[in-house]
Formats: C-alpha cells, sequence, structure tokens
C-alpha cells in the first residue's frame, strides 16, 4: 500500500540530494521534560505536577540543575540518567552505503531506509586519489551504475545487490538523547572511520543548534579530523603483536 501512495503522490517531485544530517524535529519544552524525569523517582507527586514546578524555575536555575548533572560524568562509559530519554529527536541523514551498515548496528532507536541506488551519487575516498587509480574507480561506479539501471526497471527491490557500498543511500533516524548521546560519543572516536566520524559530529551540531545546554550531556564528542585514524590503532596492535610474540620464544 505504501509503495503504490508512494507512486502516486511522489513520482512528480523532483528528488533533491540534502545535507548529510538534517534535524527535522525535536522537543521544544525538552528542558522541562528532562528535569521532571529527574525528579520523579525521588518525588511523589504527578509527572504532570512536578513539569509545572519545573516550568516555574528560571532559566538560571535550570542551567545550574543541568551542569551539575552533566559534571556527574567522568568518562565516556559513565551513562547518563534514564531522563534523557524522555527527549527525541529526527534526523534525515544521507550518506554512503557502507557507513550506514555500521551506524545501522545501533538498536536503541527507530530507523528507516530508502531503497539503495545509485541516484545520489558515491563516496571517492581521498586515498584514492593519492594513490591515482581515480579513473578506474568512476569506471567501476559508472558500470555498476549502469548495471543498477538495467536491472531497476524490473527489479528495483533486487537490483539493490550490484551497488557498491561508496554509493549514498538515504535514511531517517528517531532517537532519544540518551542514546544519541552513547552513539555521538562511540562514533568520533579517533579509531572510527572518517565517514561516520563526520555524521556523529553532525548529529551533535544539530542538536547543539537547537539544545546548547543539553548538548553539554555529549560531553565526550571528539571534533577533530582524523583522516587515518585507525592507525595508530593498528600500529599499537601490531606491536603489541610482535611483543608478545617475541616474549613467547
Amino acid at each position: 500500500l505504501a509503495g503504490e501512495l508512494a507512486a502516486t503522490y511522489l513520482t512528480e517531485m523532483p528528488v533533491q540530494n540534502a545535507e548529510t544530517v538534517r534535524l527535522i524535529d525535536y522537543d521544544p519544552d525538552a528542558e522541562t521534560k528532562l528535569l521532571a524525569a529527574m525528579l520523579y523517582p525521588h518525588a511523589s507527586q504527578s509527572l504532570s505536577q512536578i513539569r509545572r514546578a519545573v516550568d516555574r524555575l528560571s532559566p538560571t536555575e535550570k542551567e545550574k540543575i543541568i551542569q551539575d548533572s552533566v559534571a556527574l560524568r567522568e568518562n565516556r562509559r559513565h551513562k547518563p540518567g534514564r531522563e534523557l530519554e524522555m527527549i527525541y529527536y529526527t534526523f534525515d541523514i544521507q550518506g554512503d552505503y557502507g557507513m550506514y551498515r555500521d551506524l545501522q548496528r545501533h538498536r536503541m532507536l527507530t530507523q528507516e531506509r530508502q531503497l539503495l541506488s545509485t541516484r545520489f551519487g558515491y563516496d571517492l575516498p581521498p586515498e584514492i586519489e593519492a594513490a591515482g587509480v581515480a579513473k578506474a574507480y568512476r569506471d567501476g561506479m559508472r558500470a555498476a551504475e549502469d548495471a543498477y539501471e538495467t536491472i531497476a526497471m524490473d527489479f528495483p527491490i533486487e537490483a539493490q545487490y550490484v551497488v557498491p557500498l561508496c554509493y549514498n543511500i538515504r535514511w531517517y533516524m528517531r532517537i532519544n538523547l540518551r542514546a544519541l548521546t552513547w552513539l555521538i560519543e562511540l562514533r568520533s572516536t579517533p579509531q572510527g572511520h572518517e565517514n561516520y566520524r563526520r555524521v556523529a559530529q553532525e548529529l551533535f551540531r544539530k542538536v547543539q543548534e537547537v539544545h546548547p545546554l543539553l548538548a553539554q550531556y555529549i560531553k565526550f564528542v571528539d571534533l577533530d579530523r582524523y583522516p587515518l585514524g585507525r592507525l595508530d590503532g593498528e600500529n599499537r596492535l601490531h606491536q603489541k603483536g610482535r611483543i608478545s610474540t617475541f616474549s613467547k620464544q
């Protein structure tokens, strides 16, 4: 049914490339919801009563309570309180399919993707350019696109199998602030792939734009660039392996 409706009402609408991460909706009264949920386990009043009490707090009082709560987190593995699960964000994301499969593994959220296709272009890693094989890379992508278009005329679902992982896909994600904090801090570490690190960083910036106070909970996000971020980790593993092998001899 949904496919028929999309074909009826959306076919004439042009398909536009979007920014990598777009914030679609969020809670306008997020601070009140969060603080009321924080107080709830320690009170006897109803949640509605507590929210009304929180509404009467001044912006300065709300800010101090949140900052005191943020200060309790001493490292990335110290999870924030469940009150952050009251705050939700919906993002529309566009990125390469390989990166999507990494981010898809986060289960504490709602997500849905569109069919994988070649319509949104593909990612060209700078290492490919530096190696001097960009032309061969583009030729391969063009051949994959031709194969996809041929198959998709009759079998759009099956045609996804010929699309390389570097082609872009679009999906939405609805996630609460607690799960988002974990996702952003985990996926922005130097060991992460550059592509999904960029998405994690942009997720943080979108939250910071609308909720600068609540974004402080995501205090262990890494906003630096590490083009070869995994190299140091691989070198350490290599050295550890050499040492372990030597010590056994």
